[in-house]
């Protein structure tokens, strides 16, 4: 699973790297097989005036074929990038449930 964190106006620190690329792996890891690459993307939009203003942009490409796709806004990047986290784990889990479920119904057509 390949993961690519951009930054834009907001300081791409290695320990906010590193953050991401943890949480990402620890929510992600059990469908690792099935990810071919997470795109996250973080930009302050306010700057230096305070508020929600860290958009977040994660995109995951599925394999074989397929993406899932989650925006927010949040306070900061380290609140961002643990609930995008989990968003996109619960978005996976239901799409694999969704798939899984599609295979049972073409197999009990038969």
């Amino acid at each position: 699973m390949q993961i690519d964190i951009h930054a834009r106006h907001l300081a791409h620190t290695p320990s906010l790297d590193e953050l991401a690329r943890r949480r990402l792996a620890y929510a992600l890891g059990r469908f690792s097989t099935r990810i071919k690459r997470v795109i996250l993307r973080l930009d302050d939009v306010n700057g230096p005036k305070g508020g929600e203003d860290i958009a977040v942009v994660a995109e995951v490409e599925l394999l074989p074929t397929g993406n899932v796709v989650v925006k927010g806004s949040y306070k900061s990047a380290e609140e961002a990038i643990c609930s995008i986290a989990e968003r996109l784990r619960h978005c996976i889990q239901r799409e694999s449930e969704r798939a899984r479920s599609h295979i049972k119904d073409v197999s009990f057509a038969n």
